[in-house]
């Protein structure tokens, strides 16, 4: 599936998506590849898992997109390289546009431990789509 998101700024700024790459030092501008934009969206992580020969489910919050990926949050830590389906968990007319309602094939990239306000670990799921969006 091509993930082809539509990053230009009317349509981010009508989805809720705000561009953070615009308030970053020079430096750390120039260590990102691409701008991030950051909405509080639910969405759900679709995975085979080898284990019980069956395909899981994990919900998440997408912290912030790119034309090359999606950082999340979740309770669940998910494996460096496990391929993945991320898709809307809500959809609402004001999402229409938003590639996640149909969902994009990607991979995990990176899974760190944090911790939410109330000290329960979570997780920082960093992932990368399988081809890059335009």
């Amino acid at each position: 599936m091509n993930a082809n998101l539509s990053l230009n700024g009317s349509t981010n700024a009508s989805l809720g998506w705000i561009n953070h790459h615009d308030k970053l030092s020079a430096f750390e501008a120039e260590k990102r590849r691409y701008p991030r934009y950051q909405a509080q969206l639910e969405v759900t992580c679709t995975f085979y898992d080898n284990l019980k020969n069956d395909f899981e489910i994990v919900s998440a919050k997408v912290e912030n997109k790119s034309e090359a990926g999606l950082l999340l949050t979740t309770n669940e830590p998910l494996e460096i390289g496990m391929p993945i389906l991320v898709r809307l968990k809500h959809f609402s007319e004001k999402d229409a546009e938003d590639e996640l309602n149909d969902g994009i094939h990607a991979r995990v990239v990176r899974c760190d431990e944090i911790f939410s306000p109330d000290e329960r670990p979570c997780y920082r799921i960093a992932i990368e789509y399988f081809e890059l969006c335009q």
